[in-house]
């Protein structure tokens, strides 16, 4: 069974809704760092200040900080530590229990800052039950919550979490086309039949073609689907895997509502992972009678339709996909202080947490107290109507949510294929049924013989955290560094290995604080600490923020320049000086499934292969037809890097002058495109152009590729040996030019001193050591040589992964520059690339490509001239063509016009 992007994307929907995000993973254990060392139960006898420690998500430590130096400073008696999550729970690897989450994270923390709380880690005895605090400490007002607030995490009279926030669901509806369908005034106790009668009668279709559709959901028919079920009496989410029957005939006769009501356009069924960049856009179109309104509240910004919008409660609320659910503060049932950590506690859920990376306006997400609600202004930007219904649905009770995780990611993979071949007519809704409960009950039988470790039913008692407070005497750097989800925990490790190693320093790990403005870039973090890890190269006016590393390289006689390849550090160069050394890279690789070629009867791909080769095997790949059909290719992830890719290794350029000249009619750019776009339409699934408009990304190459029905796909992820689920796909270096190798097959991470750097010897000591370091690579190459050389490495990579680093070693000391991603000179004017990508697309779809690229070039070079006239960026792409649906966005002056 193949585990996928198309996995992780359902997984992480359903889990977004139940405001419990955290994807498969395993508790740190021994190994880790607080497990199994007791708390000092003597520290409240020794006159020095209890230590409570509070566990947060990493990207929230910048929020928590200030208010745990309020706290301390006004309670002298407790001493509150911050405790990363990220470090008592290993994410990512084998499946999601909740109960083992929570164990975790109550066993490494007094108190803890968590999503959800589920039934069963209340029910294995994980948290205090808060109510007899509650109801001893007289300053406590439970009042100023809202009613329906402690539902969701208490069982009877007891109360297991202070909550913070509320999820409530919700329904957004058109009210202009409400009215002009002839429906009735919505009552608020609608019911899901009235729903669903009521997205019938929005739905407005024209032959085959969707003109508007009723109801616009994350996850279209997929999680509509499981909504369906639920209200006929099966929640697959709470049924025991063993009792699963997919091809139960009510489960059928489930599906085929659920496909009558997709071809009728009453819901959007599409692939779940387009859902989230197309919905938007129909429902600011008018093309969306109802929709789930945080759907406007995802993108790069929060959208306000133009038109009249009403606001309903989401008729399925008691099931466990659409159940409100609270985040919150818990007490590990573990503590040895509960009296200081119910302070803490109290006092943390009187705080207005305002996180720098918390979404806009998702009406949503309430705060549970009242006081919290009037203070941030919650109600103050919302309607008469709306702020009635919230006010409804929080008055009513609701139950903690148990889900059985064991097996989710594979009851979502399988039900996700069974909703899209059924509702892309390839099968009939038994047959797509049966085979899903076949796949699911052969993943069943892969876990039930995989080990599992014993589950831990002991008493909970939590470990002392450990002091990260520098030694007397010992040189304190800071640095800061934005890891990926779970990934703080290594580099906390690792400097705990460097401090105990180098004890006349001390590094200190922080996050980067984009709350006080300033925007997220280089030069912020450069400010708030003295060394830091970044995305990429200094961008022109970002290398005055760094500091020039060539002087602490040269007095450091064991520091070897030479064990980066050459391309990988110009980025990094101005002048003669060196301003941050390449930390991780990820080249464009080239992935396959080993299985497809064995079957073919061809060899492998390696560093040898040209693009006829590519070609010969991709032509070798494609057989089949319909939900059987096989495909050579696809694009693992963004279809013009992809192209642009094919365009580069054939040597030709489609802009020239630095950027700022189409090339698109030159008989070299017109040859390679001609050569992608014959790969795309004869040995791939797509059947268009996309990720260059804002009509959404096509990304069916996920299901492809876990059905095993795509042969090669190149991506620059690079998947670990542990990240792969699949042993039958292995990578490969892509044909590679003796040239410059394109931006797009390549990205960096870069380890940086400020320039503002208190003690740079000691970050040069601390940043030298992490670029020798295996363990904290997030899925990304070492930049360097010996490192990605090492068997540390080779251990954790995939299959084939040192061949790629070799033979991007060779090309890139064959070149004088990558180019630098961040680079940009604002007084540039450069091409836009929208004409050109159309006129693949068009060619792509059967029109002739020389005439579309000669358009295109028509099109760019009068875009350009407008864009000389100091005219803004938008405004000429629209006055040159009317059509324009790229990703320039309006200027502020230009919107306010409107």
């Amino acid at each position: 069974m193949r585990r996928t992007n198309t996995s992780i994307i359902l997984t992480t929907m359903v889990l977004l809704v139940l405001s419990a995000c955290n994807l498969g993973g395993n508790p740190e254990g021994a190994d880790g760092n607080n497990a199994d060392t007791p708390a000092d139960s003597n520290n409240g006898d020794s006159g020095a200040p209890v230590t409570i420690s509070f566990a947060v998500q990493e990207f929230e430590r910048a929020t928590y900080n200030p208010l745990v130096e309020q706290f301390n400073t006004d309670n002298p008696d407790i001493r509150v530590q911050l405790v990363s999550i990220d470090e008592l729970y290993e994410f990512g690897g084998g499946s999601f229990d909740p109960s083992d989450y929570a164990r975790s994270i109550v066993s490494g923390a007094d108190v803890a800052n968590l999503f959800s709380v589920d039934a069963s880690a209340i029910e294995a005895g994980l948290f205090t039950d808060l109510t007899p605090l509650i109801d001893a400490d007289t300053s406590f007002d439970r009042d100023d919550f809202y009613p329906g607030a402690f539902g969701p995490v208490s069982q009877g009279n007891s109360v297991y979490m202070l909550p913070s926030t509320m999820q409530v669901n919700l329904i957004s509806y058109n009210k202009d086309l409400w009215a002009a369908n002839g429906l009735p005034e919505p009552d608020l106790n609608w019911t899901w039949s009235d729903m669903i009668a009521a997205a019938e009668q929005l739905a407005q279709t024209r032959g085959d073609e969707v003109d508007v559709y009723g109801l616009l959901e994350f996850g279209g028919g997929f999680l509509f689907l499981l909504s369906a079920l639920s209200e006929n009496g099966i929640n697959l989410l709470q049924t025991p895997a063993e009792d699963i029957q997919l091809d139960d005939p009510v489960v059928i006769a489930t599906l085929e509502q659920v496909k009558a009501l997709a071809d009728s356009g009453a819901i959007f069924a599409e692939d779940v992972a387009t859902s989230f960049d197309e919905l938007p856009n129909l429902v600011l179109d008018q093309r969306a009678g109802m929709w789930s309104p945080d759907i406007l509240s995802f993108g790069q910004e929060p959208a306000e339709p133009t038109f009249e919008v009403g606001t309903l409660p989401h008729p399925n609320t008691q099931s466990a996909l659409f159940g409100r659910s609270a985040s919150g503060f818990v007490m590990s049932s573990g503590t040895q202080y509960p009296e200081q950590s119910w302070r803490w506690l109290t006092f943390i859920s009187q705080q207005n947490i305002d996180s720098a990376f918390q979404q806009g306006n998702i009406i949503s997400v309430i705060p549970a107290r009242r006081s919290i609600a009037e203070q941030t202004g919650y109600w103050d930007d919302i309607d008469e109507e709306t702020a009635r219904v919230i006010q409804t649905v929080v008055e009513q009770p609701a139950e903690p949510v148990s889900i059985d995780f064991q097996n989710i990611t594979n009851l979502f993979e399988v039900l996700n294929t069974a909703v899209t071949n059924v509702t892309n007519d390839e099968q009939d809704p038994d047959q797509a049924l049966r085979e899903a409960q076949a796949s699911f009950e052969e993943s069943v039988a892969e876990i039930a013989l995989t080990p599992q470790p014993t589950p831990d039913t002991g008493p909970v008692v939590v470990s002392t955290p450990v002091a990260d407070i520098a030694p007397e005497g010992a040189t304190t750097i800071t640095f800061s560094t934005l890891t990926s989800f779970g990934g703080a925990g290594d580099i906390r490790a690792l400097a705990r290995t460097f401090n105990e190693n180098n004890p006349d320093l001390f590094v200190e790990i922080t996050t980067p604080d984009f709350s006080g403005g300033g925007g997220v870039n280089l030069e912020n973090v450069a400010a708030g600490a003295d060394c830091f890890s970044w995305w990429g190269a200094p961008g022109t006016n970002e290398f005055t923020a760094t500091l020039d590393l060539q002087p602490l390289i040269d007095a450091d006689a064991t520091f070897e320049r030479d064990d980066y390849p050459a391309g990988l550090l110009t980025p990094f160069q101005q002048g003669d000086g060196l301003y941050g050394l390449p930390y991780t890279v990820n080249f464009r690789t080239l992935y396959y499934e080993q299985e497809m070629f064995e079957a073919a009867g061809l060899e492998s791909p390696n560093a040898d292969w040209t693009l006829d080769d590519f070609l010969n095997a991709a032509q070798q790949l494609t057989s089949g037809s319909g939900s059987n059909e096989q495909y050579g290719y696809a694009a693992g992830s963004s279809q013009t890097q992809d192209l642009e890719y094919f365009v580069n290794q054939l040597g030709a350029e489609i802009t020239t002058n630095n950027n700022t000249q189409p090339n698109f009619t030159d008989p070299s750019v017109i040859e390679a495109t001609k050569f992608y776009v014959d790969l795309v339409s004869e040995f791939s699934p797509h059947e268009k152009l996309s990720g260059y408009t804002n009509d959404g990304w096509e990304n069916e190459t996920f299901q492809l590729i876990s059905d095993g029905r795509v042969g090669m796909w190149l991506d620059t992820f690079n998947i670990t040996a542990s990240g792969i689920a699949d042993a039958t796909i292995a990578s490969a270096p892509p044909p590679l030019p003796s040239g410059s190798i394109d931006t797009n097959s390549i990205d960096l991470t870069g380890l940086y001193i400020s320039a503002q750097a208190a003690d740079t010897n000691a970050c040069w000591r601390w940043i030298n050591y992490l670029s020798q370091d295996t363990t904290n690579l997030e899925g990304n190459y070492p930049a360097r040589t010996s490192v990605a050389e090492s068997d540390a490495f080779a251990a954790e990579a995939s299959p084939g992964a040192v061949a790629v680093y070799a033979a991007y070693r060779e090309a890139l000391n064959q070149t004088d520059s990558v180019s630098n991603q961040n680079e940009f000179d604002p007084e540039r004017v450069v091409v836009e690339n929208y004409w050109y990508y159309r006129a693949v697309d068009r060619a792509i779809q059967g029109e002739d490509l020389e005439r579309e690229l000669t358009e295109a070039q028509e099109l760019t070079e009068d875009y350009l001239t407008c864009r000389q006239a100091d005219t803004d960026a938008h405004t000429c792409a629209t006055q040159v063509d009317p059509d324009y649906d790229g990703f320039l966005q309006p200027s502020q002056e230009e919107t306010s016009d409107e």
